[in-house]
């Protein structure tokens, strides 16, 4: 019996920051996409970022001609992936307000 079986993809996939919500949402998973990354690695972040083992299903979804969102599925090492789009992940500075 396979039926059962989840196959699962390695991968970091990159959403535009304006999407975030709209994605999480379609998704029913608002722990996606939380990861923030922009050109400079500074604030404001111009894009989110999830990265790890994905249910093939999941993918399937998020590639899907009518998903309603445009997604970047790049490398599994995520500073690669980001380096990628021209972007890094931002880092909150410890010492602001």
């Amino acid at each position: 019996m396979t039926d059962n079986i989840q196959t699962w993809v390695n991968a970091t996939i990159i959403i535009q920051a304006a999407d975030q919500k709209g994605v999480q949402t379609a998704l029913k998973d608002p722990t996606l996409f939380v990861t923030p990354a922009s050109p400079t690695g500074q604030a404001p972040a111009t894009a989110f970022f999830t990265s790890g083992p994905f249910a093939t299903s999941l993918m399937d979804e998020m590639t899907a001609k009518s998903f309603p969102f445009n997604i970047h599925v790049r490398d599994p090492d995520w500073q690669a992936a980001l380096a990628g789009e021209g972007l890094v992940m931002v880092v909150s500075d410890p010492d602001a307000p």
